[in-house]
């Protein structure tokens, strides 16, 4: 086996592992609300621990477009792609140092032109929202793909040990073609998300 494949496959496995899918779904959630909650339950002095949060945040999702970029084929510069690094760039916003450089002085905000980039602000940060909230879904996506290949391989390792073993590897052939996505529903999948998005 090549070094390429097997890395290939090592990124895959990880990334479909429902350990690694349940901690970036935790990730994905602080990921959304962490801003908020730190604005209603914390003072300035903790805004440090949740800077270093994001930062993790960053980090992390940064690491699983890399293996999901070498893991799967059709990952890269694909709409799920785009959608990855958007929501990751977009939690660099989120960082408390760099809104403060971003709102400027006090006295912006009182003119009309402050209000104005506030409700601009305010639109791009519940497109972001939106966004971020999206990637919940294809994760959960991933998690039931990996659950249906484990039955998958389960149900053809109890098949191989029956004698009449030839007739069932047709018939489970046959229903994986039924149940694989096809190139159409995964195009209609991504139209949809644009749409909801857009």
């Amino acid at each position: 086996m090549s070094v390429e494949r097997r890395l290939a496959e090592t990124s895959r496995s990880i990334v479909e592992n429902k350990y690694f899918t349940g901690f970036a779904i935790l990730l994905t959630l602080f990921a959304l609300t962490g801003d908020d909650m730190r604005l209603l339950y914390t003072n300035r002095p903790m805004d440090e621990a949740y800077n270093l949060l994001t930062m993790f945040c960053i980090a992390a999702f940064t690491a699983e477009i890399i293996l999901c970029t070498l893991g799967k084929e059709d990952y890269f510069l694909g709409f799920f792609f785009f959608l990855d690094v958007v929501s990751t760039a977009s939690l660099v916003l989120d960082l408390t140092w760099v809104n403060e450089y971003l709102q400027g002085d006090e006295d912006d905000v009182n003119e009309l032109r402050g209000s104005r980039t506030a409700k601009t602000g305010a639109r791009v940060s519940r497109v972001v929202r939106v966004i971020r909230l999206i990637r919940i879904v294809k994760l959960y996506k991933g998690v039931l793909e990996a659950r249906r290949m484990r039955r998958l391989a389960a149900s053809r390792a109890a098949e191989a040990s029956d004698p009449g073993a030839e007739d069932a590897w047709r018939d489970m052939d046959s229903q994986v073609g039924q149940r694989r996505e096809s190139r159409v529903g995964k195009k209609l999948q991504e139209m949809t998300i644009k749409r909801v998005i857009c």
